[in-house]
């Protein structure tokens, strides 16, 4: 029987594997800055001219090690590394008439990512720095390979913020976005498993995010959306932005909490629940059907 390897011991067997088969490329481990000053220890594939880098993390890898073992997870990883030449032959992000079409957007902490934003082109919004990524869709693997657009891309593009959000914006507005109940979410996360259904009387909360699941929390500036739902429940909307993937939706007709209940029940909710690299805000947002408009609840008082 293979003897399991320890954490350390496994980086270096993993890197030194993966380096015998490289062509062209080194397996390098980094630790980078992922989100709200949070590190995390990855593999990445690097060479002399890199655009497109994947970066996995190794407590990923180390998981799937004990699972796999190391043979299989050495064949993974180069087929990811190799998979990266195959996107990166198109040279995709070098050219802006290119890039600018594979671009979205993301929501961060603004005040959590303070040092990271100095070198990112963001849009202040609320609490929030609305950043933009730049990425490659590959449906038939189920691939993607995303960077988040640095001041030193766009200068290799030759534009500025201005032209960069004007493209990203555009494409945000043709992205598909859910807003499913929190049911059917249970449903689709654990499709064996019965989850019983809202009484009447009870109120419905929804959760708003994009097709991938990943990342989608942005979807709450979509204010489109936000009013297909607010017209539907006749009412006013609280938005609990509860992490960087989603937000959660809850009509405020159904409500019988204050302002500084829900803000207690969303912070113990973060710190609970939410991991600390994917936490957003810990404060309720508020969307009025008139005039159509997101507020910081809080403000609602002054």
């Amino acid at each position: 029987m293979e003897e399991i390897l320890s954490y350390e011991d496994f980086k270096e067997e993993l890197k030194q594997r993966i380096q015998e088969q490289a062509d062209g490329y080194s397996a390098v481990e980094r630790r980078i800055e992922i989100n709200n000053g949070v590190y995390q220890e990855k593999l990445i594939c690097e060479s002399k001219d890199d655009n497109l880098v994947p970066a996995v993390p190794l407590k990923t890898l180390y998981s799937v090690y004990l699972q796999m073992g190391m043979d299989a997870l050495v064949e993974m990883v180069v087929k990811i590394f190799t998979y990266r030449y195959q996107v990166d032959n198109e040279r995709v992000i070098d050219v802006w008439e290119k890039a600018k079409n594979y671009l979205s957007v993301e929501l961060v902490n603004a005040e959590w990512n303070q040092e990271w934003l100095k070198s990112i082109p963001h849009m202040r919004m609320f609490n929030f720095a609305l950043v933009v990524r730049v990425g490659i869709w590959v449906e038939e693997n189920d691939g993607r390979a995303t960077c988040t657009v640095t001041n030193k891309i766009i200068e290799k593009w030759g534009i500025g913020e201005e032209e960069l959000f004007d493209a990203a914006l555009t494409n945000f507005q043709k992205e598909e976005f859910d807003i499913i109940s929190i049911d059917e979410m249970l449903n689709e996360l654990q499709p064996n498993l019965h989850y019983p259904e809202c009484e009447d009387g009870d109120v419905e909360t929804y959760m708003m995010t994009n097709r991938q699941r990943y990342k989608g929390a942005v979807g709450m500036l979509r204010s489109d959306l936000l009013k297909q739902l607010a017209e539907k429940e006749q009412s006013d909307l609280y938005i609990f932005p509860s992490s960087i993937h989603e937000c959660v939706l809850v009509p405020v007709n159904g409500v019988n909490m204050t302002i500084e209940e829900l803000q207690e029940m969303l912070q113990e909710t973060n710190e609970s629940i939410v991991s600390e690299e994917e936490r957003l805000d810990n404060v309720v947002y508020y969307y009025r059907r008139m005039p159509g408009k997101i507020e910081i609840a809080e403000n609602l008082r002054n």
